[in-house]
């Protein structure tokens, strides 16, 4: 049974094999990250941005949504550890946390992030997060919470993944791209790239004899050099320091650039 979330609808859906698609929980808002306990095969989710809270669903879809935690801080991208904890980070709060589905308490592994987006365990048990804010891949260790960057990349991360081999992922929003990351080295390599994420809104303003076109681009406000297509990052969305949220709109006139900037 595959199972995802739709986070614009509210819901969560299902399929089994080439059955039909079901609607295993809906009036979520925010339903984002999921992940089984393979232990068992318990489904959780948790909500962020537009809810916040930490659920149990039956992947049947009969059962009715077990809430486990409310107003915890915005658990994003989480993986159930082979104790049967949630391990993932609160993307308001700056942490990494444990949480046991059964009972609902709740540890802090590590602090002092500046907005951790995902955590996943590779085979032997290390703990990998990505900090969206600083653009850093951090090793984290979930006895001591001692942390370790292994690899500075570019803000605007958002997911990662660890294959059987232990080769890790990690997507970013803004580039529309993922790398691999080699954690020996902190090297990466561009699997793929778009050169613009989700352009919504443009506008262009004479520059000299040629045009300089802005782009909305949701998760960047950028430039574009009208003579040669040259795309420049002016701001990245969830980067530490920045002024945008979600650019959503742009107009330009030879002096003044607006933004509208959209957010939860």
């Amino acid at each position: 049974t595959m199972v995802w979330t739709s986070i614009n609808q509210s819901a969560v859906r299902a399929r089994k094999g080439n059955g039909p698609i079901r609607v295993i929980g809906d009036k979520l808002p925010g339903a984002n990250s999921i992940n089984f306990r393979k232990s068992d095969g318990h489904l959780y989710m948790g909500q962020v941005f537009q809810g916040d809270g930490l659920w149990e669903l039956d992947p049947t879809g009969v059962k009715p949504p077990r809430n486990i935690l409310k107003d915890i801080g915005g658990l994003n991208g989480f993986e159930v550890g082979n104790d049967g904890w949630i391990y993932g980070p609160l993307w308001f709060k700056k942490q990494v946390v444990k949480i046991n589905p059964d009972t609902g308490e709740l540890k802090v592994i590590a602090d002092g992030f500046g907005t951790p987006a995902a955590a996943n365990f590779d085979s032997k048990g290390n703990l990998y997060v990505d900090d969206t804010a600083r653009g850093e891949l951090i090793r984290v260790d979930i006895k001591t919470g001692a942390k370790t960057v292994v690899a500075k990349l570019k803000t605007s991360l958002d997911n990662l993944a660890i294959d059987s081999n232990d080769r890790i992922f990690v997507s970013n929003m803004a580039d529309n791209g993922i790398e691999e990351v080699n954690v020996q080295t902190g090297k990466s390599r561009q699997v793929v790239k778009g050169g613009l994420a989700i352009p919504i809104g443009l506008a262009a303003a004479a520059e000299g004899n040629h045009h300089r076109v802005f782009v909305a681009d949701i998760f960047a406000l950028r430039s574009v050099d009208g003579s040669n297509g040259k795309v420049t990052d002016i701001e990245r969305s969830h980067a530490a320091g920045v002024h945008i949220e979600y650019p959503i709109g742009v107009s330009a006139n030879d002096k003044h650039v607006l933004v509208i900037s959209g957010g939860d």
